[in-house]
């Protein structure tokens, strides 16, 4: 089982609190949350709801799945990933987090960091490859509708690499968002997280 990506994860954890994802009613091959539902690749599966999740794909990877919401404590208002203080907020954690994955001993970059657009919200990617263990790692972090934050780590064997990347900017694209999430109460930048879903 690959482990490398925890450490990195974690740094991003450390500054909020995750939801614990549960599988929605009728589809386990999904994660839910308050503002948003993201399917799973095809044949892909959660093996333990977390948080963060773990899902498992066809060829090996293991994939973990993360995510934060604002809290709701300070009334209506407009999405605060719309404000500069809560995208500049994230956009410092996620980088930090995922410029971490080529630091990691032995792992060699394969993708620097990019900062794109992803159905206009700031959509971050990073990849790099350990050639003695012929194994690839990528991180991804989305800073989404309603504040929802995403972070995602993957890992798995070389030969998975590009059709994991197909994967996994395909279940990105195919996020989602539930009535309601493109307003959402501000929430200030260094307050925890509130956990969207717990398990049963």
């Amino acid at each position: 089982m690959f482990r490398r990506t925890l450490p990195c994860l974690a740094l991003l954890l450390l500054a909020c609190a995750a939801w614990a994802a549960d599988p929605p009613a009728g589809d386990p091959r999904a994660i839910e949350g308050e503002t948003f539902r993201m399917a799973l690749p095809k044949g892909w599966q959660v093996q333990n709801w977390g948080p963060p999740a773990e899902v498992h794909g066809v060829q090996g990877e293991v994939m973990l799945v993360s995510a934060v919401v604002p809290d709701r404590e300070h009334g209506a208002g407009d999405d605060p990933s719309q404000s500069k203080a809560y995208r500049k907020f994230w956009r410092e954690r996620i980088t930090h987090a995922l410029k971490g994955i080529s630091a990691e001993p032995g792992m060699q970059p394969s993708q620097p960091l990019t900062e794109t657009q992803l159905q206009g919200q700031p959509f971050f990617a990073s990849a790099a490859h350990d050639p003695t263990r012929h194994t690839f790692v990528q991180a991804y972090g989305l800073i989404g509708r309603a504040g929802t934050v995403f972070l995602v780590t993957l890992e798995g064997p070389i030969a998975a690499d590009a059709g994991a990347r197909k994967a996994v900017r395909s279940m990105f694209e195919g996020i989602h968002w539930k009535r309601g999430a493109a307003v959402s109460a501000p929430a200030a930048p260094g307050r925890q997280a509130t956990p969207t879903v717990g398990p049963h």
